[in-house]
C-alpha cells in the first residue's frame, strides 16, 4: 500500500477518534469525576497520560493482532497455492493459473485458492472412492475367473486415477462380467446338456458336473483350465453316451439283417423294436439277447440264410452301382456251397460294401442325380430330332421342351463339375479309380458326351447326304408340288370319271401310270359327253365312299414311297422313257395342234389335255 493511502486511513482513523472522544459521555464523566474529587492539574495530566498509554497499548496490540491475521492469511494462501499445484499434478489436470497481489487482494487470493483446492479434494475423494469400488469389483470377477488382480497390482490406495484411467478400468470390469456371464452361462448349458443324457441314459449323476447338478450353481472358480476341464468332462460323457448309441445301432442293424435273412414276420419286428427304443444299457442288454437268439437261429437255418444274403449283398451291389466283372471277383456270391465259411464270406463282403456305400453316399446320391438328369436329357434330344413332334405338339408343347432341354443340361454342367471335383479329390485320396458299371466313372461321363457330339455329327451328315440325294432327283427328274391334306380335303367330291388314273390303277408303277395318263388325256372324249345326268338334291358321293376313296390314296401314296428310285441307266427306265417319249411324239407337235384348234368351230367345252408327268 502506498504513502498516500496509508495517510488517508491515519486521517480518517484520527477524526474517528477525536469526534469519538468529544462525544464520549466516559470522557465528560472522567472530567466531572476528577473535578468533583478535587485533583489539581498535575494529577489530571498523569491521568490523562495514562489514558493516551492505554490507548497506545490499544492500538499497539490491534497492529499486533492485524499483522499475525496477515501472515495467517498469507501463509494459507502460499499453502493453499501449493496444495492447489499438487492437486493439479495427481489429478492430471492442467496447472491453474493463481491471481497477483496487484489483480487481487490477499484476502480474495487467499479464498480463491481455498475454494479450489476444495473443489479438487472432492474430487480426488470421489475419483478414490470410484476407484476402489472399481477395484472391488475387479478382485471379486478376477477370482471367480482364477485370475490375478491388475489394479491391485498397478495402483496403491494413495494413487488418484485419471477419468482415462478410470473408464480403461470400467472396460475392464466389464470384459471380465461379460466373460465371466458367458462362462457360467456355458457351463449351465453343459449341465443341462449332461442332465439330459443321464436322463435318457437312467443314471445318478456323477463325476465333474454331480455337484453342480445337485446345487444347481455354476463353481466358484471357472478358470480357463477349469472350462477346458469342464468341456472335457462333457466331451467324455458325451463320447460315452454316443458309443452307447453306436453300440445300440450296431446291433439293431445285425438283428435287422437276421430278421430279414429268417424271414420274421415284419409284426415280431416292429412289437420288439417299439419295445426296446434308445440306446440306455438295459435296452443294449435285450438286444445282445436277441442277437444271441437270432445267431443260434442262424446256424440251424444256413442255406436260407445264406440265400437271403446274396440277396442283400447284389442289392447292396446295386447301390453301389457294380459292374458284372467287379461282382464275378467275389465268387462265394455264385457257388452253391452252403458252408458256415461261405456265410462269413458273404457277410464280411456285404458288411463292407455297405460301409463304401456309407462313407461314400454323398457321390453315389450325385451319381445317380446325373444319370436320371443324363437319361432325361437324352430322351428330349431324341424327341427333337423326331419331324413327328411337329404334328402331334400342341399348346406350346415344343417350346416347353426346348426349354426343358436347355435347364437340364444347364443344371447338368454344374453337377457335373462338382461331381468331377469330387471325383479327382476322393481318387487323390484313396489312390484308386472311382468304379461304376465296371469303368471309372470320370472316362464315362467323357465318353458319353464324346458319343454324343458323335452322333450329333452322324446325325447332321445324314441329313446332308439326303439332302444332296434329293437335289440330285429333282434336278434330274424335275420336283413335283406336294399339295397338303387340308388342301385336299377341301376339294370337292371326285367322280370316276375325274378320278386321277392313279388311283384307279394302284398296281402300277410310277412310269408306266404317267405314260397312261399321258396318253388317256390325248385320246380322251370331252366331259360333257360322257357326264353323267343327276338331280341336284342326290350327292355324287356318300361321307362312306369319299372316306374310302382317302383311303385308298393313302395306301398308293405309302406303296409309292417304298418303291426304290428309279436307276437312270437301267434298260428298263430307258425303255420306260422310249415309250413315254414315243407316245408324246405321236400326239404332234403344238404347231399342228395350233392348227387343228384354228380349223375346228368353238366349242364351249374342251377336251383337257396334260402334258404333265407324274412319277408319284
Amino acid at each position: 500500500m502506498n504513502t498516500t493511502t496509508e495517510d488517508s486511513e491515519l486521517a480518517v482513523l484520527v477524526s474517528l477518534l477525536q469526534e469519538s472522544i468529544c462525544e464520549s459521555a466516559n470522557l465528560k464523566q472522567l472530567s466531572r469525576v476528577w473535578t468533583e474529587i478535587g485533583m489539581n492539574e498535575a494529577q489530571r495530566h498523569e491521568r490523562r497520560e495514562r489514558i493516551v498509554l492505554h490507548v497506545n497499548d490499544l492500538l499497539e496490540e490491534m497492529s499486533s493482532e492485524e499483522l499475525n491475521l496477515k501472515m495467517k492469511l498469507e501463509e494459507s494462501f502460499e499453502s493453499n497455492k501449493a496444495e492447489l499445484q499438487d492437486l493439479c499434478k495427481q489429478l492430471s489436470l492442467k496447472e491453474e493459473d493463481v491471481p497477483s497481489g496487484s489483480e487481487m487482494p490477499l484476502y480474495q487470493r487467499e479464498s480463491f485458492v481455498r475454494g479450489r483446492v476444495d473443489a479438487l479434494n472432492k474430487m480426488k475423494f470421489d475419483r478414490k472412492k470410484r476407484l476402489k469400488r472399481i477395484m472391488e469389483m475387479e478382485s471379486s470377477m478376477c477370482t471367480s475367473l482364477g485370475e490375478v488382480s491388475q489394479l491391485k497390482a498397478v495402483y496403491k490406495s494413495e494413487t488418484v486415477p485419471s477419468e482415462e484411467d478410470l473408464k480403461s478400468f470400467r472396460t475392464r470390469v466389464e470384459d471380465l462380467e461379460f466373460t465371466l456371464n458367458e462362462r457360467r452361462s456355458i457351463f449351465q448349458d453343459l449341465c443341462n446338456k449332461v442332465s439330459n443324457i443321464w436322463a435318457e441314459l437312467e443314471e445318478e449323476p456323477h463325476g465333474y458336473f454331480s455337484t453342480a447338478h445337485k446345487d444347481k450353481s455354476p463353481p466358484l472358480v471357472l478358470s480357463t483350465a477349469e472350462m477346458c476341464n469342464i468341456e472335457e468332462a462333457y466331451k467324455q460323457i458325451v463320447t460315452a453316451a454316443a458309443r452307447l448309441e453306436g453300440s445300440a445301432l450296431e446291433i439293431r442293424e445285425k438283428i435287422q439283417s437276421l430278421w430279414t435273412r429268417l424271414n420274421v414276420p415284419e409284426e415280431e419286428q416292429m412289437a420288439f423294436n417299439q419295445a426296446h427304443l434308445g440306446h440306455k444299457p438295459r435296452v443294449i442288454a435285450m438286444l445282445k439277447e436277441e442277437l444271441d437268439r437270432l445267431t443260434e437261429l442262424k446256424k440251424a437255418n444256413m442255406k436260407l440264410l445264406i440265400c437271403n444274403t446274396r440277396t442283400e449283398l447284389h442289392k447292396a451291389w446295386d447301390k453301389c452301382h457294380y459292374g458284372d466283372s467287379q461282382r464275378r471277383e467275389f465268387l462265394p456270391a455264385f457257388s452253391d456251397d452252403y458252408r458256415d465259411d461261405v456265410l462269413g464270406d458273404l457277410e464280411s463282403e456285404l458288411d463292407r460294401v455297405n460301409g463304401f456305400y456309407r462313407d461314400n453316399e454323398e457321390l453315389f446320391q450325385k451319381v445317380e442325380k446325373r444319370e436320371t438328369m443324363w437319361t432325361q436329357y437324352q430322351e428330349l434330344v431324341a424327341k427333337s430330332s423326331d419331324p413327328k413332334r411337329l404334328f402331334s405338339a400342341r399348346g406350346g408343347q415344343l417350346l416347353k421342351d426346348q426349354q426343358l432341354q436347355k435347364q437340364i443340361k444347364k443344371d447338368l454342367g454344374k453337377l457335373e463339375k462338382g461331381l468331377t471335383a469330387e471325383l479327382k479329390q476322393w481318387e487323390e485320396d484313396c489312390e484308386r479309380y472311382f468304379i461304376v458299371q465296371d469303368s471309372r466313372y470320370l472316362d464315362t461321363i467323357q465318353s458319353q458326351w464324346e458319343q454324343t457330339g458323335k452322333q450329333k455329327q452322324m446325325e447332321k451328315e445324314k441329313r446332308q447326304i439326303v439332302k444332296e440325294e434329293q437335289t440330285m432327283m429333282e434336278m434330274t427328274y424335275g420336283s413335283k408340288p406336294i399339295t397338303p391334306l387340308k388342301k385336299i380335303m377341301k376339294r370337292p367330291a371326285a367322280s370316276p370319271l375325274t378320278m386321277p388314273a392313279k388311283m384307279r390303277k394302284v398296281g402300277q408303277s410310277p412310269c408306266v401310270s404317267a405314260t397312261s395318263n399321258s396318253v388317256r388325256s390325248l385320246n380322251r372324249p370331252p366331259r360333257s359327253t360322257s357326264r353323267v345326268t343327276r338331280t341336284a338334291k342326290t350327292p355324287l358321293y356318300t361321307p362312306q365312299k369319299r372316306s374310302a376313296m382317302l383311303k385308298a390314296r393313302r395306301v398308293l401314296k405309302d406303296k409309292n414311297s417304298q418303291l426304290p428310285p428309279p436307276d437312270p441307266t437301267s434298260e428298263s427306265f430307258i425303255s420306260q422313257i422310249s415309250h413315254i417319249n414315243a407316245s408324246l411324239a405321236s400326239a404332234g407337235t403344238y404347231t399342228d395342234f395350233q392348227k387343228g384348234a384354228s380349223s375346228q368351230p368353238r366349242s364351249s367345252v374342251v377336251p383337257r389335255t396334260s402334258s404333265r408327268t407324274d412319277f408319284t
